[in-house]
């Protein structure tokens, strides 16, 4: 007859550990997810001054219509559309290049993968007057600001026509 050693009768079941993990994780998560979106994270541009900022591009809300998702934009971003605004941001490229006069600007840094904003709320595609310099650092662009209402699922947000902006030194 073999002694059990400490088996029970659970078999190979996960225990009450592993369960409590995966909700501390999930909380931590949402949190993350609600510091980004609110630029308290340490790591998400601030609002700088008057610019756009990132809890703004999120409002958006989706629905089913017609068997398509629709997006709504809030009032507030419906409002900026074909306005100048400025946003503060990382860049992201499409291209290895030096320079780029077409890219992302992201909420989050590209070396932060888990930091980005899940969704297109989270970058804005920017088309630069002339190229930028690529940088890790984070910008403020300022440009025309159009809400893409495309239905496309990928983007929602472009600036044209956008420049550097330097940066206020408080």
């Amino acid at each position: 007859m073999r002694a059990s050693h400490g088996s029970s009768r659970r078999g190979n079941r996960p225990s009450s550990a592993w369960f409590a993990l995966f909700g501390v994780a999930a909380v931590l998560g949402v949190v993350i997810a609600t510091l980004v979106l609110s630029g308290q994270d340490g790591v998400t541009p601030p609002s700088t001054g008057d610019a756009l900022s990132w809890a703004t591009l999120a409002r958006v809300k989706h629905l089913r219509a017609s068997g398509r998702i629709e997006h709504r934009f809030d009032k507030t971003i419906a409002s900026l559309d074909g306005t100048i605004v400025q946003l503060s941001g990382f860049m992201i490229p499409y291209d290895l290049e030096a320079t780029h006069a077409r890219f992302l600007l992201a909420a989050s840094p590209r070396t932060c993968f888990g930091c980005w904003i899940p969704g297109p709320e989270g970058r804005v595609e920017i088309i630069a007057a002339s190229p930028f310099g690529d940088t890790y650092d984070r910008i403020v662009v300022s440009g025309r600001f159009s809400v893409l209402r495309d239905g496309s699922e990928s983007l929602y947000y472009r600036i044209t026509d956008a420049v550097r902006v330097a940066e206020k030194r408080g």
